[in-house]
């Protein structure tokens, strides 16, 4: 086997499940910052683009863990200039509406 030009199966997991951890999936308050990863790199114009890519590479588990992420965020999602193009790609890896 070939190993990856950009790293091996477990690096690429590791990388993976560090973005797609649930974080505490209360909102955040009104004037306060959001400690998901995943909604601080949706809400980037430029890491927007690494989380579509991690929604191509995900396997069943991380995909379940991005969909608890984003139905606990939905409304900061939905709001968010990238947000809708994330959804899409969720829809279209999962077949579900998120």
């Amino acid at each position: 086997l070939m190993p990856s030009r950009y790293g091996n199966q477990q690096q690429k997991t590791t990388i993976i499940d560090e973005v797609t951890r649930p974080s505490n999936t209360e909102p955040a308050k009104e004037g306060e910052e959001p400690k998901s990863t995943l909604l601080i790199m949706i809400k980037d114009q430029y890491a927007n683009y690494v989380i579509q890519k991690v929604i191509d590479l995900a396997d069943r588990r991380q995909l379940d863990n991005i969909m608890i992420e984003l139905r606990a965020h939905l409304v900061q999602v939905k709001r968010c200039t990238y947000g809708k193009h994330i959804l899409a790609r969720m829809e279209k890896a999962t077949g579900q509406k998120v």
